[in-house]
């Protein structure tokens, strides 16, 4: 069984109408994922991208 305790997700986002809101916000899911949206006024879709950041070199 996955343990998903340090995983999270935001009750709310940001629509981005606001034009003093950014262009993108980024919450970081976990260590490695981070969850990108874009802002409606920037693209009318406001669409969300996954982000993963490398496994650090060993």
């Amino acid at each position: 069984m996955t343990d998903n305790s340090g995983m999270s997700f935001p009750a709310h986002w940001d629509d981005g109408t606001d034009p003093t809101s950014p262009d993108h916000q980024i919450h970081w899911y976990d260590d490695r994922t981070a969850i990108i949206r874009q802002s409606l006024r920037t693209n009318f879709e406001g669409p969300f991208s996954p982000g993963l950041a490398p496994y650090p070199s060993l």
